[in-house]
């Protein structure tokens, strides 16, 4: 890529192509994921990300590999059913910090699609950056990353496993930074996991109605057939 794309930091570019591998946590309850890059035979840890204490998953942070804070997510909500991840500089949660923000393109997108508004994008009446699902089925977050509107690719994501159990294949084409990466790749993880919430929630809603129904019927068929015997 000749332009370099810079939004956390230059120190974050590469100049050939980088894979890294994205595992989600499971002994650790305020570890959301590891990051390694792939470099041969090593995988050296170069990003965690961590669940703030007593913040559920609403805020998080990304470290590097000397746990030093590089970015922080504040999930907030615009609708009921619509919300969008501002993340900021470091562990600040200043307005004036604010890098980037990200949300869902739409919400009757057979395709969830995020779109990426960095900070100086007033109006975003085009998004900067575009996450586009390639797959329409709910538990894969298999995806590509596109500068502009879907203008030129800058990474691509391959996962695999579903749930907690979650593996994400990252490779972060030239001179992009590895750290917005990420960072988009978490997001769209997090919007994943709060569609499975709420899919759960809505079957658990659908099956306590049904038993609500299946028990009134049987209690009216129960009192019909009681009247009927005293006739």
């Amino acid at each position: 890529m000749a332009t370099p794309i810079t939004v956390v930091s230059s120190n974050f570019l590469a100049p050939n192509p980088v894979i890294l591998i994205m595992y989600t946590a499971l002994l650790d309850k305020n570890l959301i994921m590891t990051v390694h890059k792939v470099n041969g035979t090593d995988r050296p840890d170069i990003f965690q990300v961590h669940r703030e204490p007593m913040s559920l998953r609403d805020h998080l942070t990304l470290v590097d590999a000397a746990r030093n804070p590089i970015l922080s997510f504040r999930r907030q909500l615009i609708t009921s059913s619509h919300k969008r991840w501002v993340v900021f500089k470091g562990k600040s949660s200043d307005s004036n910090d604010i890098l980037f923000s990200a949300k869902r393109s739409s919400l009757i997108q057979q395709k969830r699609s995020i779109d990426v508004f960095l900070a100086r994008n007033k109006n975003e009446d085009l998004c900067d950056f575009k996450v586009i699902r390639n797959s329409s089925l709910r538990l894969d977050d298999s995806c590509t990353i596109y500068s502009g509107n879907g203008a030129t690719i800058i990474a691509q994501t391959h996962k695999v496993g579903a749930f907690n159990l979650d593996t994400y294949n990252v490779t972060v084409y030239p001179n992009v930074d590895q750290a917005f990466v990420v960072a988009l790749v978490v997001i769209l993880h997090e919007i994943n996991i709060d569609a499975q919430d709420g899919q759960q929630l809505q079957f658990t809603g659908s099956a306590h109605n049904a038993a609500i129904y299946a028990c009134s019927t049987f209690v009216f068929l129960h009192l019909l057939l009681y009247f009927m015997h005293k006739w």
